[in-house]
């Protein structure tokens, strides 16, 4: 069977603005140096185009010539790419050159036809958003290169390239992008599997040509010919396909002549995924509050749909947030469980995993994802997953304070009528109670007069409750050295002497 992973598509939402890296995808030479043969004109001609941000940050540094191909640009570049032409020819090879050049922008998602038409006519299109740029020589002469900025996907890593069969294909923040999807015309989708490797298959033609990817593993293998739960292993590619082009390209007698150029097809890298069922799902990560101000032990319950296969296991990293930067980080000690292989059984149809450590008051944020029992799950597997459910709260709690608002001495000898009033504050609505101790020996009250407790269990058999609520009088009081503890229902509790 196969192992899971956590289903996350409700949340893709809370983080699709944050990857925005982009490709320049290229098609046909960035240069051109040609003798023409002296039938058609003794010239020599140069041609080049280069790309760059119209400010700084330049898309590859400075201008640059690109060949077919997908070429990284730089993070945060800005659009439009200012693209810029260059002929240069000499007549006769006398050395002299004379130069044309031009220039033009490019959008994202914009297709540019860089070339001129050999016949003499004017610039043409090749499409609504295709564009030629070049003027007519003389002798003529094409030049041409086809370019498209698309949004540049990268491997993801670590348990981050497994993916459930109902999930995005493309989920983690370097792969997704803000730019609404759109069908872009020669640009397509296509994808292998671990039953095929030989060849590409085109996504279904209802998400072919969509960008950016947002569709889902099962829309994406709709029409495979495997039954999907056969398949483990995807790799994906986009793919630019001009349609073709006229050219200037040698004959079969070596001679240069106009004829149609079949455009290079430009590729993005090979992104591969590990196709998996899904991981049970959450039903919520429920928080216990520490016990006394300034205590340590917290915990939290995360609860799932199912219990674990026997051939998987459970890894879970928890992360606290730093209250000085809001940032939210890995706990520094035992961050990270990554080999759980048994749940809690509810019994209402829902398991949990109890976190096994004591944890201080604070935020804090989940990852968990089910494997392979026999994968070895690294730390760094968890940096590209994305946070499960909200923030989860470990409250903290108010400390018990108490002061003594009244003491009255004795009246007469052994009258035993002197008393001492508390006050107290304390968490909530917790009840409060107090201890009474005389000159060091804590004190029992034996339904008419306090005396000195001998028993063994004092913490159970000599705290009373206060009598209104939050104020309590200790009364029948004989002289002595008295001391006064007070504390919660919690045990929590704070001491005078």
């Amino acid at each position: 069977m196969k192992s899971n992973i956590l289903n996350i598509t409700l949340f893709f939402v809370s983080f699709i603005s944050f990857g925005q890296d982009y490709a320049l995808f290229v098609s046909g030479d960035g240069t051109l140096d040609i003798n023409l043969p002296t039938s058609q004109a003794n010239y020599r001609y140069i041609r080049r185009i280069y790309y760059k941000s119209l400010t700084p940050p330049y898309i590859f540094g400075d201008e640059a010539v690109r060949e077919t191909g997908s070429h990284a640009i730089v993070t945060n570049a800005t659009f439009p790419i200012r693209g810029r032409y260059e002929l240069r020819y000499t007549p006769n090879f006398n050395g002299v050159y004379v130069t044309k050049s031009g220039s033009f922008n490019l959008n994202k998602f914009e297709h540019h036809f860089i070339g001129a038409p050999f016949d003499g006519s004017n610039d043409q299109g090749f499409g609504p958003t295709d564009i030629q740029h070049m003027t007519t020589y003389s002798p003529p002469v094409r030049i041409y290169q086809w370019a498209t900025v698309l949004p540049k996907y990268v491997q993801p890593s670590g348990l981050n390239r497994q993916r459930a069969t109902t999930e995005k294909i493309f989920k983690s923040t370097a792969n997704t992008f803000s730019d609404t999807p759109r069908n872009v015309p020669y640009v397509k989708w296509q994808y292998q599997t671990n039953a095929g490797t030989f060849f590409w298959k085109d996504f279904p033609a209802s998400i072919r040509n969509r960008v950016p990817m947002d569709a889902t593993v099962e829309e994406m293998l709709a029409e495979d010919f495997l039954p999907i739960q056969d398949i483990n292993v995807v790799r994906i590619r986009m793919v630019l396909t001009p349609p073709p082009g006229r050219g200037f390209a040698p004959n079969l007698f070596g001679f240069f002549e106009e004829r149609d150029i079949i455009m290079p097809t430009a590729s993005s890298e090979i992104i591969s995924l590990d196709i998996f069922d899904a991981s049970p799902e959450l039903r919520g990560i429920v928080p216990k509050g520490i016990t006394c101000n300034g205590d340590e032990d917290g915990s939290l319950e995360l609860k799932l749909s199912r219990d674990l296969n026997s051939d998987e296991k459970l890894a879970v990293t928890l992360f606290k947030e730093d209250i000085t930067s809001g940032d939210f980080t890995i706990i520094p000690t035992g961050g990270q469980k990554l080999n759980i292989t048994s749940l809690v059984n509810n019994g209402d149809g829902t398991y949990s995993y109890n976190w096994p450590e004591e944890l201080p008051a604070g935020n804090y944020r989940m990852k968990y994802q089910t494997v392979n029992i026999a994968t070895n799950v690294s730390p760094g597997s968890f940096d590209l997953l994305v946070f499960v459910g909200d923030i989860i709260t470990i409250d903290s709690v108010d400390p018990v304070n108490f002061t003594i608002d009244t003491i009255s001495d004795e009246n007469c000898f052994n009258e035993k009528d002197g008393y001492i009033e508390v006050s107290a504050t304390r968490e909530g609505s917790r009840t409060l109670l107090y201890q009474l101790s005389n000159n060091g020996i804590v004190q029992m009250f034996n339904g008419t007069n306090w005396v000195n407790y001998t028993g063994s269990d004092s913490e159970n058999e000599t705290y009373y409750t206060f009598t209104n609520n939050d104020r309590t009088i200790i009364s029948k009081l004989g002289k002595g050295v008295y001391r006064v503890k007070v504390r919660d229902a919690q045990k929590c509790y704070m001491k005078i002497n």
